[in-house]
């Protein structure tokens, strides 16, 4: 063997959960490492032209995407039904064709939050009824820049 100190763990990604400490006399203490309010990365999967456009939007006009998306909910807010609802039929005119369901491709997304905003989203995808954080995203976004 050599005299060189052991190099196993030295390499491992820390982790941002919270610590576990026990003690025999104790019940179990929990230290969260993670200052409140940090900001961090959401994943989000957009269709691929939206999210040609919304780079291309936010760009133009010197914001960010998650500033973009932040702007879109507060002028549209999260009503996912009411967000992906097609327009009424006006009577005398010939009613839309049902839309073939297709896949479509998508690509991911970084929007950086803070706990606060992280917490809210998945708390409008539950309480609207979205099939996830991306179709509810993808749906304000859409309304947003009117495509």
């Amino acid at each position: 063997m050599s005299d060189r100190p052991s190099l196993v763990g030295a390499f491992q990604p820390k982790s941002h959960r919270p610590q576990v400490i026990s003690r025999e006399d104790k019940p179990e203490i929990r230290i969260d490492t993670t200052p409140p309010g940090a900001v961090h990365n959401v994943a989000v999967y957009l269709p691929v032209a939206l999210r040609n456009e919304v780079r291309e939007r936010a760009r133009q006009r010197g914001i960010t995407i998650t500033e973009l998306v932040e702007e879109a909910f507060a002028q549209h807010g999260a009503n996912y039904h009411e967000l992906t609802a097609k327009p009424p039929h006006r009577p005398g005119a010939m009613p839309p064709r049902a839309a073939a369901r297709r896949g479509h491709g998508t690509i991911q997304i970084q929007l950086r939050l803070d706990d606060r905003q992280h917490e809210w989203l998945d708390d409008q995808v539950t309480r609207h009824g979205a099939p996830n954080r991306s179709a509810l995203v993808t749906a304000v976004l859409t309304r947003h820049l009117g495509l």
